[in-house]
């Protein structure tokens, strides 16, 4: 191959005009560009690539016209002279450091057309064109074979004076058929040169760059995982880019892709966690690469909450009706979710002896068996972890604080076999066991809305708390950095507490839970529907939540993530539980029995679904989808109604009973490993208390809410008797506490449903909390309030005791 200087020359002596196709174009870096050879501007070789993906050329072009002095005196012939190299050695070529120089073995044929300058490229503005076939053993190439071989081609054109012309070169990787090339030949590269004049009797040496077309695009995965760990991360794209032969294309400043790569990224669950960034500039949302030294980078900030994804679309669009291609990537944060993970602070709070559990999940994740693991570090006596179960799109995993109170030096390592993301678990003081009460901190928020009558409530994903407002048909939230208001002004709604109007009218919401794609998930009991908030809805709007109304629910009310990745309801007024993907279809319906009127649910640690059957005064049980129930004993009351349930530090599930008649309240365990025979044990309340619902606390007791005597209530898991439970009045009188939850820091929040306010519930805090009360001079039986959501409940399910209880 002729270097430039002796090409020139050899024109010279040729008396001819020739056209020298030129490609210079370099490797395309899987991190970073690669130094380009110096020596690379020098040579004389037409690098070609190839269409995409089996994408073909616009058509059959028209026979060649005549060349040379065939009928046109003043023609000048123009000659093309280009080197077709063998396959291209990429890896040796990477590891020296230099930019490919090879034309691609694919190229069979070559097109060269002459147009006036800036007329329309159509056959009807043709000065001339000349199809030739430079495959192996061919007449233009001198009968040379295979690997390396020198091809020329000659087109005639008119020398004009004033007058210029442009020069379009296409190369094929089929050789061409009676002076056209078929339907079926691909067109490997496309260059072109502008506005040249050709002078008679003078060498007339241009130059013509040719653009690869691209038609494969390679080396990229199509999912990729990164740590949702609140840290900063970025991902370097990998993009291989390949003609039809599958020859990597080069592409350098002088002649970039024919098709440039067009890369976007669309974000799906939140959004500003994602952005592109090219060749390290500021980010965006789409990036074009027009050269193989450019690179595309995804930054990603490490937030969102579950259910939050990106998708990144690289596409090469086809040029000239050829070439052309594209795929997707999946770029899925690897989420760790749980009621007591802060996730800001990537601390899991446990408490001694108390199991909590933790949801991985990723967006776009294959259905196949999970690959999730966690390793432990420093953990003795700390904390300790199970196995991971469930699929790669959501697993959990349950883990338990150990004994040792307020230990710490723990990490938990949660992994895909890609990403990690670490947590840092605290035990908190205490372990359930009976003894002196701890003292609490109790604070207030009011609604912004009057009358909103909060309901249930639940620990988000994004670390704050969500509500329902049944009065206000609407959802809350509050986060729990919000200020602590000042005691003058409890009565001043709070700034911090954000409101989302439910879009269908009076669904009055009800039940509410983080649901398995991270967004939150909530009952409408009036408009026999479920209903989905994601976490960064927009406050004061319900333009985010999503309604999936349902002939086969009736009356829902309690909700809750279970372990197979669904949601599951209780569904009051049609004796069943229902099952809801996270799509929003009920899957299934589980008769509970005639008589009965599922309340509200809970995954225990057995992986079933336990729920309360006040109207049959029962627990109940679904596992492997066998439903099994058990009586409550009328040992401490003579008609029970169970309302709220919880999973106890010691391993059982725990429920409150409300009871039929005033001064009958209890708590009951339920022994999970007798269940359904003898498993069910209650202890009755103080001070004629009417329980409410109920939820594992950091100290490993059960705290529950008192909602005739307008108190909370704190019972550990090793009670025997009255006098082990204490209760903690609330500051407001008649505030009527109903749903409670425990918080991502640790504490307990709850609702007032006749107070209008959000609750928190600090153990230990403050010198200045207030003192538990054992025994204390309450409300007496016969002035008892029912609580006015029961009452709602109980005006269209009246129950008659003699056929529930034979009495």
């Amino acid at each position: 191959m002729l270097g430039l200087e002796g090409f020139v020359a050899a024109l010279a002596k040729r008396s001819v005009s020739r056209i020298v196709v030129k490609e210079i174009g370099s490797m395309l870096p899987r991190i970073a560009p690669r130094p380009a050879r110096a020596g690379a501007l020098l040579t004389m070789v037409a690098v070609l690539a190839a269409c995409s993906g089996g994408a073909r050329n616009s058509g059959t072009l028209p026979p060649a016209p005549p060349i040379g002095g065939g009928g046109t005196p003043s023609a000048q012939k123009v000659r093309l002279e280009m080197v077709i190299r063998g396959p291209h050695r990429k890896a040796n070529l990477a590891r020296r450091g230099m930019r490919p120089r090879f034309v691609s073995p694919s190229t069979d044929g070559v097109l060269v057309q002459a147009y006036p300058h800036g007329a329309t490229q159509i056959p009807a503005n043709l000065i001339a064109q000349n199809a030739v076939d430079v495959s192996s053993g061919s007449a233009a190439c001198g009968g040379q074979s295979g690997y390396p071989r020198t091809c020329s081609v000659t087109i005639g054109v008119p020398a004009t004076t004033g007058v210029n012309d442009d020069f379009v070169f296409t190369s094929y990787d089929s050789p061409p058929v009676g002076g056209s090339f078929p339907s079926s030949a691909h067109v490997l590269g496309i260059g072109s040169v502008l506005n040249q004049a050709i002078v008679a009797n003078t060498n007339n040496v241009l130059t013509i760059y040719l653009g690869g077309v691209i038609a494969h695009l390679s080396g990229q995965a199509g999912f990729v995982s990164l740590p949702a760990d609140g840290s900063a991360h970025s991902l370097s794209l990998v993009i291989d880019p390949s003609d039809y032969g599958n020859n990597p294309i080069a592409a350098g400043s002088n002649d970039p892709y024919a098709n440039p790569i067009v890369v976007s990224l669309s974000e799906t669950g939140g959004s500003g966690h994602a952005s592109l960034s090219l060749n390290g500039g500021a980010g965006a949302s789409s990036v074009t690469l027009t050269t193989s030294s450019d690179t595309v980078a995804v930054d990603y900030d490490g937030g969102g909450a579950a259910g939050y994804g990106a998708s990144v679309t690289i596409a090469a669009p086809s040029v000239s009706g050829a070439g052309g291609a594209s795929e997707t990537v999946a770029v899925s944060p690897l989420f760790v979710s749980a009621s007591t993970y802060s996730s800001g602070t990537r601390t899991l709070n446990l408490g001694a002896n108390l199991a909590s559990t933790v949801t991985l999940s990723e967006l776009d994740a294959t259905g196949a068996a999970s690959v999730y693991t966690v390793t432990p570090s420093g953990c003795t006596n700390v904390a300790s972890a199970g196995t991971p179960s469930g699929t790669q799109a959501s697993a959990s995993v349950s883990v338990t604080g150990g004994s040792t109170v307020s230990a710490s030096g723990c990490t938990l390592a949660f992994s895909d076999g890609t990403s990690t993301v670490t947590a840092n678990v605290t035990n908190s003081s205490g372990s359930g066991t009976i003894g002196v009460p701890p003292a609490v901190t109790i604070t207030q928020w009011q609604l912004p809305t009057a009358s909103a009558d909060p309901a249930g409530i639940t620990a988000g994903s994004d670390g704050a708390l969500w509500f329902t407002e049944c009065g206000a048909n609407t959802i809350g939230r509050i986060p729990t950095t919000a200020p602590t208001p000042n005691p003058a002004n409890t009565a001043t709604p709070n700034p911090d507490i954000s409101e989302y109007p439910i879009p269908t009218a009076n669904a009055v919401p009800y039940g509410i839970t983080s649901g398995p794609d991270g967004a939150l998930w909530f009952t409408e009991s009036q408009t026999a529907a479920v209903a989905r908030i994601p976490t960064d809805a927009t406050p004061n709007s319900g333009a985010q939540i999503t309604e999936y109304p349902s002939a086969s629910l009736t009356t829902p009310q309690g909700i809750a993530t279970g372990p197979d990745g669904n949601l599951w309801v209780a569904n009051f007024g049609v004796a069943s539980v229902a099952t809801i993907s996270p799509a929003g279809q009920v899957l299934a319906l589980l008769a509970t029995g005639s008589s009965s009127t599922p309340l509200h649910l809970v995954t225990g640690p057995d992986g079933a679904i336990w729920f309360t059957d006040p109207c049959a005064g029962a627990i109940g049980r679904i596992k492997g989808g066998a439903l099994t129930e058990e009586s409550i004993p009328a040992s401490v009351n003579p008609y029970p109604e169970p309302i709220g349930i919880a999973v106890g530090s010691d391993g059982n599930i725990w429920f409150t009973d409300i009871g039929l008649f005033p001064g009958n309240s209890a708590i009951g365990k339920v022994n999970v490993s007798a269940f359904p025979v003898g498993g069910i044990s209650e202890i009755g309340l103080p001070n004629s208390g009417s329980s409410g619902n109920i939820v594992g606390g950091p100290d490993g007791a059960l705290w529950f809410t008192d909602c005739s005597n307008d108190a909370i209530g704190r019972i550990p898991t090793t009670a025997t008797s009255t006098s082990d439970i204490a209760e903690y009045a609330l500051p407001t009188a008649g505030a009527e506490p109903h749903g409670i939850a425990r918080g991502p820091d640790g504490n307990l929040w709850f609702t007032e449903f006749s107070g209008n306010s959000i609750g928190r519930l600090v153990i230990g805090s403050s010198p200045n909390a207030e003192r538990a009360i054992a025994h204390y001079s309450g409300v007496k039986p016969a002035l008892r309030r029912r609580p006015r959501y029961l009452m709602r409940l109980r005006a269209r399910f009246r129950r008659v005791p003699s056929l529930s209880h034979g009495t």
